[in-house]
């Protein structure tokens, strides 16, 4: 998955880790990193967006409405990604995006370039909708974090410990998955000692507060 990532921002002319980072601090840390490049590499395919400019502003455009509707940015972002690129009215829909308002931006951009709304191709009608989310973006003010970004926060920093994990221990046990589960293994015991370490360490505290 890195490596079509690196692949295909490289295509367009974009540095892989500098457009990541861009949609982390976008996502706020609520969407793991291989779910963020999942999205973009669907992006960069479908021809919806290339540069870090647009990324960023379809994934605040997706946080904001996907709030609003009660979806999470994970689901949000893709859906976004994945209606602009196959011009799907019914996700765009979901997202809040109506039938009018795609037909006005189609009727902007159909001007813009000279040419009548029915001679519009897909390309031009993804440009379309892509202007439609830039001049949102470009009018959004900060969103609001909610409880359920603080628990996506979590679930995507688990799965990016998951990620790391198998990116350390792969090099390291020569790709033996024997290996890799005992080395994986080691790990664990040492967490469960840690963690019954903390609970002696807590109780005896809570005595030393009962006792003064």
């Amino acid at each position: 998955l890195r490596t079509s990532f690196e692949s295909l921002t490289a295509g367009v002319g974009q540095n892989s880790d500098d457009l990541l980072a861009s949609l982390k601090a976008t996502s706020a840390g609520a969407i793991s990193e291989e779910n963020l490049m999942l999205a973009a590499n669907k992006a960069l395919l479908l021809g919806v967006a290339d540069t870090s400019d647009e990324f960023t502003a379809i994934l605040a455009v997706a946080k904001s409405r996907g709030q609003a509707m009660g979806l999470d940015v994970t689901q949000s972002f893709d859906n976004l990604v994945t209606g602009v690129g196959r011009g799907s009215a019914l996700i765009l829909d979901n997202l809040g995006f109506s039938t009018l308002q795609i037909a006005a931006a189609n009727e902007e951009y159909a001007a813009s370039m000279g040419v009548a709304v029915d001679e519009m191709d897909d390309g031009m009608k993804k440009a379309a909708m892509l202007a439609l989310i830039m001049e949102e973006a470009a009018s959004m003010g900060a969103i609001p974090e909610s409880t359920l970004d603080s628990y996506q926060r979590v679930g995507a920093e688990w799965e990016n410990l998951k990620a790391n994990l198998g990116d350390t221990v792969q090099p390291a046990t020569g790709g033996s998955a024997a290996l890799a589960a005992n080395v994986l293994g080691a790990v664990n015991e040492g967490l469960d000692f840690l963690q019954r370490d903390t609970v002696v360490i807590e109780q005896r505290m809570a005595e030393i507060d009962a006792a003064m």
